[in-house]
């Protein structure tokens, strides 16, 4: 049996719907990457790690975004207007979500990263776990479900670390 084409826009409705089903299911007990925010050992290694790929410009953005979205209670995150980042280059370092069946990624302050490919690449390396720094460009951010949906092109994945 034949696949139907699927448009980009229907591609990209369903990738967005999906994240979202996701974070509504994720656990509340999402592991920190990077430890806490003031872990200035793990920051300057972060730093080291961004400066040498080239991502550090996009790496402080993203830093400052988590930090933003951090800092929303949940009355103000109901304000915020989730098109605001859209568009923006950014990086961040992160480890392989579960149930590890994706790209997707944890990230700093607890947030997931819903890494889509525009290629639907399986960027992940062949290992039990892993660590990375990926750019690329937000497609959406919905704070109060902790989820970031960021399209990466394969060759801004870059791995740092496996297991």
């Amino acid at each position: 049996m034949k696949a139907l084409p699927i448009s980009k826009p229907a591609s990209l409705l369903f990738t967005l719907l999906l994240a979202g089903l996701m974070a509504s299911c994720a656990s509340k007990h999402q592991p920190e990457v990077g430890g806490r925010v003031g872990d200035t050992a793990e920051q300057a290694r972060h730093d080291r790690i961004a400066k040498a790929y080239g991502f550090f410009p996009e790496f402080e953005r993203g830093r400052a975004l988590v930090r933003t979205l951090s800092a929303l209670h949940s009355d103000n995150s109901r304000k915020f207007d989730p098109t605001d980042f859209v568009d923006h280059l950014v990086a961040f370092v992160g480890v392989g979500a579960e149930p590890g069946a994706t790209n997707d990624l944890f990230i700093q302050g607890g947030y997931y990263l819903r890494v889509a490919n525009p290629k639907n690449l399986d960027l992940r390396p062949h290992a039990i776990g892993w660590e990375v720094i990926i750019r690329g460009k937000i497609l959406m951010v919905l704070p109060q479900n902790k989820l970031i949906i960021i399209e990466v092109d394969e060759s801004s994945w870059k791995v740092i670390q496996t297991s």
